[in-house]
């Protein structure tokens, strides 16, 4: 199980961005998952990870736990104990909940940290083992939900920011000048509207994996916000998809040998729902029922990983359109 550790330890790393242990002295169980929230996939699709916070203030602290995707397992002796509020995980280039690695590039090799109490967004450069140092940080408002990076020509990029207390998508231009240095620079925001001050608005991003494309999880209203985004970098909102409840994470997936036909996946956590959407029709085409308070959401392969919050446990869904269990849920591990 050597892969399977090395690849957790390096995950634990990117979920200690949170709040402080408990102090309890009882461990936390390798084998069960308890509050999870964050789920990502590995770039093989082998394997999923899954951050479980210690919630009830139970346990010594959070964990980290392997999930092998062939036979829908919890892998525990490849589990580790991180920190108790745990967010998402971030692994290869995709967005997790206030961390994200960037696209490398020349003198460049990002990682990407966001709080959510202030607000600051922090840029680490990656050596080539791995260990972060610190390079750069900028104040945006308190709030920051999620990162997505998207490189621009010439080896800049942007950050998007999602904000759970503002109707607003935060934009941060990233450059590395002659001498090394990291330069921040905040542009305007991307402001929606919003139906009522409900002081809970953006959750989760992803980007499209067939364009210039956005998708935002958005709660004022309950919502998926599509953003076209410019050659320039600059989202502009096509529209929003009506949903219902809580939105929380977003997912995007392309059936194999059909590019341009790409699906949303949307977690409701208040409905115990998971919305798939059509963004070319900007329409909702299924509605999936998982486990009680689903939150993250992770594709490897032709399955999806969801995070049922409330009820301990991780929901695979079948995505393969020419399954008979297409859009059903197959599996619920606990």
């Amino acid at each position: 199980m050597t892969r399977n550790r090395s690849w957790t330890l390096g995950l634990a790393v990117l979920a200690l961005w949170g709040c402080t242990d408990s102090g309890r002295d009882v461990p936390p169980d390798l084998r069960r998952f308890h509050y999870p929230t964050g789920v990502a996939a590995d770039p093989a699709g082998d394997f999923v990870y899954v951050v479980s916070t210690n919630f009830d203030s139970r346990y010594s602290g959070g964990t980290v736990l392997p999930v092998d995707v062939r036979g829908n397992a919890v892998v525990s002796d490849g589990g580790v104990e991180v920190g108790s509020f745990g967010g998402d995980v971030a692994v290869a280039s995709r967005d997790p909940f206030a961390v994200a690695l960037g696209v490398d590039g020349p003198g460049l090799r990002p990682l990407y940290v966001g709080s959510l109490l202030d607000g600051t967004l922090l840029v680490f450069q990656r050596d080539d083992a791995g260990t972060p140092s610190f390079a750069a940080g900028i104040g945006l408002r308190p709030g920051v939900h999620t990162l997505v990076e998207w490189p621009l020509p010439g080896g800049d990029r942007l950050v998007f920011a999602s904000n759970r207390m503002f109707n607003e998508i935060h934009v941060v231009h990233v450059s590395l000048d002659l001498a090394g240095k990291v330069d921040l620079k905040v542009l305007d925001s991307v402001l929606v509207s919003n139906i009522d001050a409900s002081g809970d608005y953006f959750r989760g991003l992803a980007r499209s994996v067939d364009g210039p494309v956005m998708y935002a999880a958005f709660r004022s209203p309950p919502s998926l916000a599509v953003f076209d985004v410019e050659p320039a970098g600059r989202p502009v909102l096509r529209g929003l998809v009506p949903l219902h409840g809580a939105p929380s994470s977003v997912a995007v997936y392309v059936p194999a040998g059909k590019a341009g036909q790409e699906m949303v996946y949307v977690t409701n956590f208040s409905d115990d729902t998971v919305y798939c959407v059509d963004p070319r029709s900007m329409a909702v085409v299924d509605r999936v029922v998982v486990g009680d308070g689903p939150y993250g959401i992770a594709i490897a392969g032709t399955r999806a990983y969801v995070t049922d919050f409330e009820e301990h446990a991780l929901s695979v869904l079948e995505l393969d359109q020419a399954s008979p269990d297409w859009n059903r849920e197959i599996a619920r591990l606990k």
